[in-house]
């Protein structure tokens, strides 16, 4: 239902027609929300090194496949030579950051839009580079790193 590289206002409006359907079919509504998770002690690094990337590859995708209209407008400005910062894109279509700073992103998540269950993805998106059977910017090691150090301080947060 809901991609993981949606934007806040995109969830809200998804969750808000699941929630209808559910009424409407007498069910308990079952939240669960996909998101790729960027996690290290130094978000300026990921800032600097990983950010820029990520967001031009998902650029790219969003040029061959959005209907989003905040999409669409973010491709526009960026198109017209407009600078519009990574992070601000990245912000709300990523959990990225250190522990503390993902576990207030993913109780953001939680308070605006029901989320019941998460499903993270380590490193992965959409990378901007020519193969486009890749899926991951990061390496395994790097990965292992992100895995480790969600599990051991921003898991017990919601336990």
């Amino acid at each position: 239902l809901c991609g993981p590289v949606e934007s806040f206002n995109r969830i809200a409006a998804m969750k808000a027609f699941y929630d209808a359907k559910c009424a409407e079919l007498n069910r308990t509504p079952d939240w669960v929300l996909r998101r790729y998770v960027w996690i290290s002690p130094d978000p300026a690094a990921i800032e600097r090194d990983v950010l820029p990337r990520y967001i031009e590859g998902l650029l790219g995708h969003w040029r061959e496949s959005t209907t989003d209209p905040e999409n669409i407008e973010i491709i526009r400005r960026v198109d017209a030579g407009e600078p519009v910062p990574t992070k601000q894109i990245a912000d709300d279509r990523l959990l990225w950051g250190d522990p503390e700073s993902i576990v207030r992103q993913i109780e953001k998540l939680r308070r605006e839009t029901g989320l019941d269950h998460l499903i993270v993805a380590f490193g992965t998106g959409l990378p901007a580079h020519t193969d486009i059977n890749a899926r991951s910017i990061a390496g395994f090691d790097e990965v292992v790193k992100m895995l480790r150090l969600f599990a051991r301080e921003v898991m017990p947060a919601f336990q």
